[in-house]
């Protein structure tokens, strides 16, 4: 806010009279907001080729900002704020935010959620600031890197777990800077929000090694980087100013070089997918029509088969959205996307056999529930009342047809 004053305003005056409500009704309607906005693209987190997902959450003060791998807000009650992570059909990460001090804890399943591990706290060296309430001011985020790794910001120190938690190192002191990923490296995608941080990561699964990548295009928005089946990166970078063309960078030597090409004008590029180091698609929205307006017209869905030199714009029959939103490759190569708005109650997954020209909707969430995708599958999750962990239930796709039960942590 600027610093000019206005006559008759005394803010120590509305500072007395106006009280903050109770940090757990600012917890239940963030948490409200968040589902309502987020696609979810297992949606959620850094560079992945395992996928991830990260919806920024709303914590003590209004600053937190999580990120993950496939994250999306779940009801975690009147103190804890508890994002889903999910990683593949059997394994996902469930973030925990207890709102004391700069903490986060976390808990891992491999078999579905028939069984988690035990939650591990980070506790990280250096100062948590509060303001004179209590309140914590400190910025602190997270990504998810795979199922044991994890990396927390907190106010721009960075620190990496590999071990599920049990143990935190700084992250200079673990990352090996490359300038071309190794063989094996698998990029950490960033699916919704960038948290912990904007560079380029890859975990070996191998040796469990941290990578970045040097002089690489950053990681600045939902789904802008993807790595294809046959190695190839892809990286997707809005215009410089609105309505300003947005580009596509490809490349072939595990990031090394790119290669930079322009997207059509006059649409928002919301995700990418990469299928490989020719093809690619790019899910775009028109732009609004005025600053508050809804978008101009139906979604678009820009195909490239020749490595970037020219885009396709396919009828693909998609609804517009206003929303975040993401875009995959799933089993049989069906196109998977998820779609909501922010005044809608429900979401929904559209998919597409035809290699985009044509979508149906193949599943809807019931009132109140939200989506997420990461690489390769999509996620549904679904709430009764009372709005905890027992009575929401996540169903796994990897083709948007066939669903499989995830059960949650107590």
């Amino acid at each position: 806010m600027s610093d000019r004053e206005f006559a008759g305003f005394d803010a120590e005056i509305v500072a007395d009279v106006v009280r903050q409500p109770p940090l757990s009704q600012l917890r239940r309607a963030a948490w409200v907001r968040r589902r309502r906005r987020v696609t979810g693209v297992g949606l959620a987190v850094v560079l992945a080729l395992g996928g991830t997902v990260s919806v920024p959450l709303v914590g003590d003060g209004g600053v937190v900002d999580r990120t993950g791998v496939s994250p999306t807000g779940l009801p975690g009650g009147p103190r804890v704020a508890r994002e889903l992570v999910v990683l593949s059909a059997r394994s996902a990460v469930v973030v925990e935010d207890p709102g004391d001090g700069c903490r986060l804890s976390f808990t891992a399943t491999s078999d579905a959620g028939q069984t988690w591990s035990e939650r591990r706290t980070n506790h990280l060296d250096g100062p948590c600031r509060a303001d004179a309430q209590g309140f914590r001011t400190s910025a602190v985020r997270f990504n998810v890197l795979d199922e044991q790794r994890y990396l927390v910001s907190v106010d721009g120190s960075q620190f990496v777990s590999s071990d599920a938690g049990r143990t935190w190192r700084s992250l200079a002191s673990v990352v090996t800077e490359v300038r071309a990923f190794p063989e094996n490296a698998r990029l950490v995608r960033c699916q919704e929000t960038c948290g912990a941080t904007s560079q380029a990561l890859a975990v070996d699964p191998s040796t469990w090694r941290v990578y970045r990548l040097v002089d690489a295009p950053q990681v600045g928005g939902p789904d802008t980087v993807d790595q294809a089946g046959d190695g190839a990166l892809w990286h997707m970078s809005p215009g410089p100013e609105p309505g300003a063309p947005a580009s596509a960078a490809r490349s072939v030597d595990r990031g090394a070089t790119w290669h930079t090409s322009t997207l059509p004008g006059g649409v928002w590029a919301k995700s990418l997918v990469a299928v490989s180091a020719q093809e690619a698609y790019v899910l775009c929205q028109p732009m609004p029509s005025g600053p508050n307006g809804e978008p101009a017209g139906p979604a678009r869905l820009l195909h490239t088969t020749d490595g970037g030199r020219s885009w396709t714009d396919l009828d693909a029959s998609l609804p517009s959205s206003d929303s975040v939103r993401g875009i995959t490759i799933g089993a049989g190569g069906a196109l998977l996307v998820g779609h909501s708005t922010s005044t809608s109650v429900t979401s929904s997954v559209w998919i597409s056999r035809d290699g985009g020209r044509r979508f149906t909707r193949s599943a809807r969430t019931g009132n109140e529930g939200w989506l997420g995708m990461s690489r390769g599958l999509v996620w549904m999750a679904d709430r009764e009342d009372p709005p905890d962990a027992s009575s929401t239930v996540v169903q796994v796709s990897v083709d948007g047809v066939n669903w499989s039960r995830l059960t949650l942590p107590r």
